[in-house]
């Protein structure tokens, strides 16, 4: 499917679906951002720097370690068991779109209850299937980083490593964008949808369907960046007086500002999410296509042989 018509697919889709596309994911924005800004002022609208900064706060200033792995278990909790919900809901508005087939949020969020064991299914074997990988490259750079270092220690074949590491696992991640189309629109759920993913993705013209992938990622993070970076840019000096005492930045009437600036930051996140979801659909669907053609291709060809 050429990119052109992958994108005017995708605008299509959102404009169409907007309200059925937005309202959920905003609760989930909110669901996950809100509680993170707790730790991280008003202002940081962002998954992984609201980590990131509670982390280096934390080891800064001596506190406990146990905050830090209640923020990430919140994380956890609410990406693997809120987040399946929301996609599926989701994914099942841009399928009924492209086989025209209308349908309501309260039919949306229904199918998502229904669908949720076979999302989180799929979730978990995605994760246990990169498990081993993980755990070689874990074994690895902790050898590696064991007695602490600096980047300009590193050697030749240290940097080659992590840089290997780093690709491998974004090609896993690039590999499994397709799952959750997978589990929707074709039933699949556990290991046979996660591997099914990655032959969509790397079957093929694996290039361009890359391009398509990193287009519509690019996108999404680039302006989800863009928003969280200029949400906390008037408030510099409040956000390290935050991390230092809270209470007393609580106190400021620029946190006010903050704050709204925050919400308004997460309204613009949830308003750009759909995106993602309907321009990697339709990329979906074109390498569905192409792939189901090859397989009949390849069909007749061996029905000639034999007749």
């Amino acid at each position: 499917m050429p990119f052109k018509t992958v994108l005017m697919n995708a605008v299509s889709v959102y404009k169409k679906n907007f309200s059925k596309l937005f309202v959920p994911l905003l609760l989930f924005q909110f669901a996950l951002l809100l509680p993170l800004m707790f730790f991280t002022m008003p202002g940081t609208v962002n998954m992984a720097r609201a980590l990131l900064v509670t982390f280096e706060s934390y080891s800064r200033t001596g506190g406990g370690m146990s905050v830090v792995l209640y923020v990430l278990l919140y994380v956890i909790l609410v990406l693997l068991f809120l987040s399946p919900l929301i996609v599926s809901n989701t994914v099942y508005v841009v399928n009924k779109d492209y086989l025209n087939e209308p349908v309501s949020l309260k039919q949306s969020m229904g199918f998502a209850r229904k669908n949720y064991g076979k999302m989180i299914v799929s979730y978990f074997s995605t994760i246990a299937l990169f498990m081993p990988l993980l755990f070689v490259i874990w074994l690895m750079l902790s050898g590696m980083f064991v007695q602490g270092f600096k980047l300009a220690e590193l050697k030749g074949m240290d940097i080659l490593f992590i840089v290997i590491s780093a690709a491998i696992g974004l090609l896993y991640f690039l590999g499994t964008a397709f799952l959750p189309y997978v589990v929707v629109a074709e039933k699949r759920s556990g290991f046979p949808a996660t591997l099914l993913s990655f032959r969509y993705v790397y079957q093929g013209n694996f290039l361009n369907t890359l391009s398509k992938l990193i287009f519509a990622g690019g996108v999404v993070v680039g302006l989800m960046y863009a928003i969280n970076w200029l949400a906390q840019l008037p408030f510099a000096e409040l956000f390290d007086l935050y991390m230092e005492d809270p209470l007393l930045a609580l106190k400021e009437p620029l946190m006010l500002f903050a704050v709204v600036l925050s919400i308004i930051a997460i309204f613009l996140i949830a308003f750009i999410m759909p995106f993602w979801y309907a321009f990697s659909y339709n990329t979906y669907r074109g390498v569905k296509l192409d792939n189901e053609k090859k397989a009949k291709s390849e069909w007749d060809e061996e029905s000639n042989i034999i007749f």
